[in-house]
């Protein structure tokens, strides 16, 4: 009887041992791996404003968590052709995932990628760096034709501002042009309330006619 049990004990001993050791094996794995692929667990808690964004300006940590994106792009990204990583914008980063986007002809797209295998998270929209962009310390905004985009430091996606799709005959464009045109947008971080102008959608580039006034308050 007593043989009977220090056998079942030293099979429960066994069985713990071996699941501890996989459990190390598994971790340290995934270590190895995210250090390959140019994962770092730096952490930047806000968004960086302006030029601090840039390539140039960033620290030699971010332009090696930069690199690492730069390297996983093909040829061709979301259908235009890449510019030099010189060109990247690192707007967030944090253990998880990075909002970034290098510049084409067309001007800078954001993406929010996760940082194990670069790839963008989810379906949603992108954040373009254009005349319709503003930026709070915890708040990147971007406006397109007829809907506002936003994210929010440690999120998990980029969102839609709510009840800021217009209808077709509206836009917050205020005049055709290059680079995105001409947007009237602000954003007061203490109330998180966007204040954005809406004209009337009309073809051509001339001026188009206001409409009203609209604000969003962020969730």
């Amino acid at each position: 009887m007593e043989n009977s049990r220090k056998s079942s004990v030293s099979v429960f001993v066994l069985m713990f041992v071996v699941v501890v050791l996989v459990g190390i094996g598994v971790w340290m794995y995934a270590q190895e791996t995210r250090k390959n692929s140019g994962y770092s667990p730096a952490t930047q808690s806000e968004i960086l404003l302006g030029e601090k964004a840039f390539y140039e300006n960033l620290s030699s940590e971010e332009k090696k968590l930069v690199g690492a994106y730069y390297d996983t792009l093909g040829n061709d990204t979301i259908g235009l052709l890449t510019q030099p990583i010189s060109s990247c914008v690192l707007k967030y980063y944090d253990p998880f995932r990075a909002l970034i986007g290098c510049g084409t002809p067309k001007g800078t797209t954001f993406l929010l990628v996760d940082r194990e295998n670069w790839r963008k998270i989810g379906e949603g929209a992108n954040l373009r760096l254009d005349d319709g962009y503003i930026e709070s310390d915890t708040y990147a905004i971007s406006t397109n034709l007829n809907e506002i985009f936003y994210y929010e430091v440690g999120k998990s996606s980029i969102k839609s501002v709510p009840n800021s799709k217009l209808s077709s005959v509206e836009t917050y464009q205020e005049s055709a042009g290059l680079g995105g045109g001409n947007f009237t947008v602000s954003f007061d971080a203490s109330t998180k309330t966007i204040s954005a102008e809406i004209y009337k959608a009309t073809r051509g580039g001339e001026r188009r006619e206001k409409i009203r006034t609209a604000t969003f308050v962020l969730p």
